[in-house]
């Protein structure tokens, strides 16, 4: 009798290191987020976004971001963190700002995407016009630049604005201006070549605070479709249509007047290539 009791004693234990596995892999973001330190607190957002995509940092423990991004589960974040840092060892991402990207003139070539300045959140404010990024892809493929060295300049130009730390919050609003798109413009060989890109983006969890699409063409549910099969569900939850009548009020919610250009509701008549961040961005390059 006392060796059966003591059998069932075992097998409650071992139930009970088993519930306690899946709690641990799935514990609550909150409960993560009280183990931070008194350091880590005082520490700005951007900071800990640096720390942990360095390789050098030597932390074990899995970063916020990623915790976030996986929505609590612990197991899924570490994996994702690791496939970073391994990703951005073999592509030399640390040290990606040394070197100027391949074709980099042609890519940044005209007004079709930049950065504004800082949302009222210390947020970095991008504009994207979608059409004129797209209707340049044919051109690029035909002078032979490829959709690794596009993945590479994207790299670059979110390297450039995190390690010099642009906005001190670590992540970005985005203006997504799908005028004169068409469903037309989603070529099989336009979703190769952002493949890379698209890749790229997504080892930098929870960058992005909100996305708000506007100028959306009437065929977008069908293109939004074709595009949200390439993003985090995560990420999809962050993106919003704005109707043409509400785009200043909805924008301005988020973005001081001084810095939302005038065409969206705002009172910046600024060239996109000619904002402050972008000429720190061209000084940069011709170093």
């Amino acid at each position: 009798k006392k060796d059966v009791r003591e059998q069932k004693k075992d097998v409650r234990e071992q139930k009970k290191d088993v519930r306690e596995q899946v709690k641990e892999q799935h514990t609550p973001l909150r409960k993560e987020t009280k183990k931070l330190t008194v350091t880590e607190k005082q520490k700005e957002d951007v900071d800990l976004l640096l720390e942990a995509l360095s390789q050098e940092s030597g932390r074990i423990e899995i970063p916020i971001k990623w915790l976030e991004a996986a929505q609590g589960n612990k197991k899924e974040a570490k994996k994702q963190w690791l496939d970073a840092l391994k990703w951005r060892k073999t592509h030399s991402i640390d040290n990606i700002l040394t070197r100027k990207p391949k074709h980099y003139d042609r890519l940044k070539a005209g007004e079709a995407y930049g950065w504004y300045g800082l949302c009222h959140d210390k947020s970095i404010l991008v504009v994207q016009k979608i059409h004129e990024d797209v209707k340049k892809v044919p051109g690029l493929l035909k002078d032979g630049v490829t959709a690794e060295e596009f993945g590479s300049f994207i790299t670059f130009l979110m390297e450039f604005w995190i390690q010099n730390r642009l906005s001190s919050k670590g992540k970005m609003v985005q203006i997504l201006d799908c005028k004169g798109m068409s469903i037309a413009s989603f070529s099989p060989s336009l979703l190769k070549f952002m493949r890379p890109a698209n890749h790229a983006l997504q080892q930098y969890p929870e960058i992005l605070e909100h996305c708000y699409v506007i100028n959306a063409p009437v065929s977008y549910r069908v293109i939004w479709s074709i595009v949200s099969t390439m993003l985090p569900a995560i990420t999809l939850s962050k993106f919003s249509v704005v109707s043409p009548s509400k785009v200043p009020s909805k924008l301005l919610e988020r973005v001081p007047e001084s810095v939302l250009p005038i065409e969206y509701g705002g009172k910046n008549d600024t060239k996109m290539s000619e904002t402050d961040f972008e000429t720190l961005l061209k000084k940069r390059v011709s170093e």
